[in-house]
């Protein structure tokens, strides 16, 4: 190609170099980056994050918190700074965050409706849901997905499932998430949480099994039909329910005995459902006998729910019989409590254990040996598809549909496309230019060769060292980091990883706001990828929580 039209094309082309360098480098940082999807479920008791991303065409599990939420029971500022604690270290850039909403009005149904557009069924939906649901649609926000067809009295129907969550709940909600600087994308009730963790496993998808979510207010009831849900129902007795009994009077030898909120909570996660047996008192106040008195009732009208929930499920179904219980969230880790309902029940019952279907990374799962049964709902939501029933207000929902279509991959493509094309012209101009400069580099390295040579054995010294972090030095930053709210009782160094655990003195300050403090701290320091991995109040002080943080050094 002649020179000078070569410098006529380079002159015609170099105006828009510079915009397609800056195209290419957002197109390559598009692919590149990672999308990752955030699951979050705020309890009464406690605040649970998962982040997951897809590696090799797998979910994995990336990170994850649990956080207990102290202070006065439903505190908005409680539970925003365990929020905020839990979100610590959680890598929000260009994630999707879907959210579990459940409070008494809140609810799933199946209804039937006739083959309509989807406009009409809209209308007809909200019409028969005012039959099913058991509070004022009105006042609700509502959602719903057509799971299949029947036939209906010689005539076909649809099967939708409808979701329906009270305004004011599903507004705090979303308040509480854009004080925390969270967008989210989806807002999904726990029946559909619940069926994401069902389609995991192929076992589960030829059984019918009901999974009963028990919490510290409120307890749902779902039960899947090869991995779909069939049936959902709130039941009235929850794990605050069982502390409350505990707090009864009692008459005894020793007098009127009576514990307080704070007693019972303790006793209940320490002793459980007792067998009857033991004869030791307890804390000095109370027999287990006695516990086993104040707690039965609470449990006997447990089964009794969830028997009646099982005759309402066979008559909707003509007769489908429940193969086994998976127990999960916070009340399946009371102590008993299986074996009590299983011989009440005459069923199977297990606790929820669906982390084994999941890849997660190395200190990747958050908590005790409980947390997957805790983690369950937070889990669910971060493997929610987003296409299917989403109880955020209409605005948001549009909101979200437009960040979507503004990084379709139809966008990438076309991007990709011409840039690529429009590179090639560049670098067919320079590649004149490009030979030259590579017969000089040529030249250049030739006469560096004899200097190259001596500072390899240097280099291979320095990488050694490279990666051993200088341990004086991090301890010294931690000593200095340290408020004096917390004492670290436990330090572990591994490669570049430190581990701390510690006590939390509750003074004016709640625990997650020092916790956060200082978490935030460390990560202005020399440390990076500072995780929380639980908090919980210590055992027999009201007034010291423990922590463990996991960490890497710069």
């Amino acid at each position: 190609m002649p020179n000078e039209l070569l410098k006529k094309i380079q002159v015609a082309v170099s105006p828009w170099r510079k915009k397609l360098e800056e195209l290419l480098s957002q197109v390559k940082e598009q692919l590149g980056h990672e999308r990752t999807v955030i699951g979050i479920d705020v309890g009464t008791s406690s605040v649970k994050v998962v982040q997951m991303a897809e590696i090799d065409g797998e979910m994995v599990i990336l990170k994850s918190a649990l956080v207990d939420i102290g202070g006065v029971p439903g505190s908005q500022e409680e539970v925003l700074a365990s929020l905020r604690t839990a979100m610590i270290g959680m890598d929000t850039k260009g994630a999707k965050v879907a959210a579990v909403v459940n409070c008494p009005e809140t609810c799933t149904r199946k209804i039937l409706a006739p083959p309509m557009p989807k406009k009409e069924l809209g209308q007809a939906v909200r019409w028969e849901a005012k039959n099913t649901i058991p509070f004022s649609i009105d006042e609700a926000l509502m959602d719903f997905e057509i799971v299949g067809e029947t036939a209906d009295k010689n005539s076909k129907k649809l099967v939708v499932v409808v979701a329906a969550a009270s305004k004011q709940t599903v507004n705090k909600l979303v308040t509480l998430f854009a004080k925390a600087g969270i967008e989210i994308s989806s807002l999904i009730p726990v029946s559909l949480s619940m069926q994401n963790l069902m389609l995991l496993s192929p076992e589960w998808k030829k059984e019918i099994i009901t999974v009963i979510e028990m919490g510290a207010s409120l307890t749902e009831l779902n039960i899947y039909r090869e991995g779909r849900l069939a049936f959902s129902r709130k039941l009235p007795v929850a794990g605050r329910d069982i502390t409350k009994a505990l707090t009864s009077t009692l008459m005894s030898s020793q007098g009127k005995v009576e514990l307080s909120m704070e007693e019972a909570e303790k006793i209940k996660k320490e002793q459980g459902i007792p067998s009857g047996e033991e004869t030791e008192m307890i804390d000095g106040k109370i027999l287990p006998v006695q516990i086993l008195s104040l707690i039965r009732p609470c449990v006997e009208q447990l089964a009794s729910e969830i028997e009646r929930s099982f005759d309402f499920f066979r008559e909707e179904s003509r007769g489908g019989q429940v193969s086994k219980i998976i127990l999960t969230g916070g009340g399946a880790s009371l102590k008993g409590l299986v074996k009590a309902l299983e011989s009440g029940l005459e069923i199977h019952i297990e606790i929820g254990a669906f982390l084994k279907d999941i890849r997660a990374l190395p200190k990747a799962i958050a908590g005790t040996e409980n947390a997957g049964s805790r983690l369950n709902l937070a889990l669910g939501a971060a493997l929610n598809k987003g296409e299917k029933i989403n109880l955020l207000p209409i605005e948001l929902k549009e909101k979200t549909k437009r960040f979507i279509e503004k990084v379709s991959f139809k966008g990438i493509v076309t991007g990709i496309i011409g840039s690529l094309l429009l590179f090639y012209v560049g670098l067919h101009i320079q590649c004149h230019s490009y030979n030259k400069k590579i017969s000089a580099l040529k030249m250049e390295q030739r006469t560096l060769a004899p200097q190259i040579e001596a500072l390899r054995s240097n280099i291979m010294v320095a990488g050694i060292l490279k990666d051993k972090p200088h341990w004086e030095d991090v301890l010294k930053e931690i000593s200095n980091l340290v408020p004096p709210e917390i004492y670290l009782t436990y330090l572990k160094a591994e490669d570049s990883t430190v581990s701390l655990k510690g006590d939390i003195i509750r003074g004016s300050e709640s625990t997650q706001a020092v916790l956060s403090r200082f978490m935030l701290k460390l990560e202005e320091g020399i440390f990076q990828n500072v995780s929380l991995v639980t908090t919980q109040t210590k055992a027999g002080y009201a007034n010291i929580a423990e922590f463990e943080i996991v960490c890497t050094v710069e």
